[in-house]
């Protein structure tokens, strides 16, 4: 589908800046370099899982110290969108990316088919379409008529709507729109500055 996934991003304060306290300036950087390569490969959508891990996952540094600012807790939900959105709109600020929004803003609001829903290896969405297909079809085959199929999406739009705060989606630069941007001038890019 010509979108990448980032589920999960992982540091430590191994990192020391000078002056102190540019960590976030870095990993925006490291992060912002692989959307601007990912939409200079032809990628279209970067999606973004912004949920911090429970406390005790380890998904990249293992046996970790505890972080002097959250302790053993992850950081709050609320403080990790924040720190994506910065990073993409400083994103939208250079060029890499065009738009950005929730999943609901972004993808879900025309979703007309679950076809046309995007679906990502250990993301959050492939078991919950998986359920709501097989409640749909009782556990047989599935052969839905258009009204069921509708139902489906009307569904599966609800369940979005409970985590959309959870996902942000941006749509690349380097990638060709496939439609004007909403509140832009007809989706005109503007060029990617070094």
């Amino acid at each position: 589908t010509n979108r990448t996934y980032i589920s999960y991003l992982d540091s430590t304060r191994w990192l020391h800046t000078s002056p102190p306290g540019q960590r976030s300036v870095v990993y925006h950087a490291i992060v912002n370099g692989y959307l601007q390569y990912a939409g200079a490969a032809g990628f279209s959508h970067a999606h973004l899982w912004v949920e911090p891990p429970k406390a005790g996952d380890e998904y990249i540094f293992y046996c970790r110290r505890p972080d002097p600012a959250h302790g053993s807790r992850p950081m709050p939900t609320s403080q990790l969108r924040a720190w994506y959105v910065r990073m993409l709109e400083r994103a939208q600020a250079t060029g890499i990316v065009a738009e950005f929004g929730d999943i609901q803003q972004e993808l879900v609001s025309g979703l007309t088919s679950l076809r046309d829903f995007p679906l990502f290896e250990g993301d959050f969405f492939p078991e919950h379409v998986a359920e709501l297909v097989d409640e749909s079809s009782g556990g047989a085959e599935p052969h839905f008529s258009r009204k069921q199929s509708i139902t489906l999406v009307e569904d599966m739009k609800a369940q979005v709507a409970g985590v959309k705060r959870r996902f942000l989606v941006a749509r690349l630069s380097g990638a060709a729109p496939t439609a004007p941007a909403r509140g832009t001038d007809g989706g005109h890019e503007q060029p990617v500055r070094s």
